[in-house]
């Protein structure tokens, strides 16, 4: 508990004064003063002057515990934007002998105050390089707490700052700063994307033309046969940009895809599995193509003739079906370097 997140106003409030006896927080304190209030007044001890002063601090000690458990926030935090509190949160639990621990969040701001119950452990606090933020779910749905908004809705998480807003399939939302930046496509690729060596040395955000250094993932809209690859970075800030790489290689559905940059087109799709047999994402591409029999083939996409160099061609008698390894004919064995 956190002194600065006291509150008068939970003295008056039912569920602040269930917490004690839901909240062990003031046990330890209690038994200590009532032993000593115990042993001070035992009648074969000289109640002297120091005894009295003993049993004093015992009930103080008690009283401050008491009003501590009541008046503090479990946990406190506060939305700065640089050094200005724009808005503070408290998280009272509900207790350790319920089943189901809730949060009770309470968000105040001004003249206003938000109660709202929170899932326990499903929030996130970050502290940016020039603002915090606060993350929660409520219901399995996200909402981002900002300097410019008090609670913004996301979505179902899936990505580190990617959110799919419910009943919203085309549309994904990204946490940008102090803000969120919604977009909208055919289809969303996050997971199993894939920058070949070169490409990943030669990063560039398409508006401004400034080199960047890797995002910590990559996400890929699809609009009809057009394609956007974004790059999420989230160390600093969280950030969303368009990116122009020479060539990006991602999984939509059970297949592989290669796509090349062109200054005047865009994306362009090059290349596109038919059978692929691996689950990892990379320039290795193992695809079966025998009719009859396990067999096909192993390519690897060459960066420098933007096509794929045959590998081996034959029977595959092992195959490792999520890093792509083969043992074909003649003992040949294949491991990718992934």
């Amino acid at each position: 508990m956190k002194l600065k997140s006291w509150r008068w106003s939970r003295l008056t409030e039912p569920s602040a004064l269930k917490r004690l006896v839901t909240h062990p927080n003031w046990i330890v304190p209690l038994i200590m003063s009532l032993l000593m209030l115990w042993f001070a007044s035992d009648e074969a001890i000289d109640f002297s002057l120091i005894f009295t002063w003993l049993c004093r601090l015992c009930w103080l000690i008690l009283g401050v515990a008491v009003l501590q458990n009541i008046c503090c926030a479990d946990e406190y935090y506060e939305i700065k934007s640089g050094k200005k509190i724009i808005r503070k949160i408290y998280l009272y639990t509900s207790g350790y002998f319920k089943r189901n621990i809730k949060v009770n969040m309470v968000m105040k701001e001004k003249n206003y105050e938000i109660h709202q119950p929170i899932e326990a452990h499903h929030y996130d606090f970050e502290k940016w390089d020039d603002f915090t933020s606060f993350l929660f779910e409520i219901d399995n749905e996200y909402y981002y707490s900002s300097p410019v908004a008090e609670a913004q809705p996301l979505g179902r998480c899936i990505g580190a700052t990617v959110f799919s807003p419910s009943g919203k399939e085309k549309q994904v939302t990204i946490l940008d700063g102090c803000d969120i930046l919604t977009l909208e496509a055919d289809a969303f690729f996050l997971n199993g994307v894939y920058i070949p060596p070169l490409a990943s040395q030669q990063i560039y955000a398409n508006i401004t033309n400034k080199k960047m250094a890797k995002p910590q993932d990559y996400l890929v809209a699809k609009h009809g046969k057009k394609y956007i690859v974004y790059g999420l970075y989230y160390l600093n800030r969280p950030t969303c940009l368009q990116l122009r790489i020479s060539n990006v290689i991602f999984k939509e559905g059970a297949q592989e895809v290669i796509l090349q940059w062109n200054n005047k087109h865009g994306y362009q799709e090059i290349f596109r599995s038919n059978h692929s047999v691996k689950r990892a994402v990379s320039d290795i591409f193992v695809e079966l193509t025998y009719r009859h029999g396990i067999g096909g083939t192993i390519r690897k996409f060459n960066e420098q003739t933007q096509k794929l160099d045959l590998l081996y061609k034959g029977y595959f008698h092992a195959i490792d079906f999520d890093s792509g390894s083969i043992i074909g004919d003649q003992g040949y064995e294949f491991v990718p370097n992934t």
